[in-house]
């Protein structure tokens, strides 16, 4: 990934979306039991739903992380399995922290 041209990894509206990025982006990482301590690795996703999806797929009671990471340092954004996926180098993840729950969050903001 590191090496390989970004317009050639991605479609058109793949590489658009990749492009509107924030200089600083959030991103969210659903584990389980089985990628529990793999935390700083190359796949996250822009989308919680999607990362408490993963977290919590094959009945499992995973956890989310959110971290930061500058877009230059995101090698790459699928979205045709629709998760919002984002290639990273994972050493310039910052801010790496169990993300709050953010329905919980909604409610109590009702």
């Amino acid at each position: 990934f590191r090496t390989a041209d970004p317009a050639v990894l991605m479609d058109e509206d793949e590489y658009l979306q990749f492009k509107q990025l924030d200089d600083t982006v959030t991103v969210y990482r659903g584990v389980t039991s089985f990628n529990a301590e793999n935390i700083k690795a190359l796949s996250w996703t822009l989308d919680y739903e999607k990362a408490v999806w993963f977290a919590h797929r094959f009945d499992e009671d995973g956890k989310v992380y959110e971290a930061q990471i500058a877009k230059e340092h995101i090698l790459a954004y699928f979205n045709s399995r629709k998760e919002q996926e984002v290639i990273v180098d994972p050493k310039h993840l910052i801010n790496i922290s169990e993300a709050e729950d953010m329905n919980d969050a909604f409610i109590l903001s009702q």
